[in-house]
């Protein structure tokens, strides 16, 4: 499972890069998108592009959205719902949530993070 991960990760890099970049530019990148979670350094962005450990859940979400992961593809291609599971939410994304993360990650970072900080004062319903 790992490795799909690592695959997955590594094909959406390049999708939003043109390119593979280095741990470093991406450990710098992950942790602008992070919203209040704990930082990652670029060894632990080394292990997650090379197959050797996985992200936390908390992190997983983040990837999902700025690179437009379909992390279902690991669920399915390992036959388990229970790939990440929260006590308030399992992580599957429907087709439109999906689009919308490819939008969003699409904007420039400033814009993001704008959107983000109004949709986070909204009312969860």
């Amino acid at each position: 499972m790992i490795s799909s991960f690592s695959t997955l990760f590594r094909e959406g890099l390049r999708k939003k890069y043109g390119r593979l970049p280095s741990a470093a530019f991406v450990a710098i990148q992950f942790n602008r998108h992070l919203d209040g979670g704990k930082p990652v350094s670029h060894e632990t962005v080394r292990r997650w592009m090379r197959g050797i450990s996985m992200p936390t859940y908390s992190h997983l979400q983040v990837l999902a959205v700025w690179l437009a992961l379909d992390i279902n593809k690991l669920v399915a291609d390992h036959g388990s719902v229970n790939l990440y599971r929260s006590t308030t939410q399992e992580f599957r994304y429907d087709e439109e949530t999906i689009r919308l993360a490819e939008l969003l990650s699409s904007l420039p970072i400033e814009t993001q993070t704008l959107l983000l900080n109004l949709v986070s004062t909204l009312p969860m319903s």
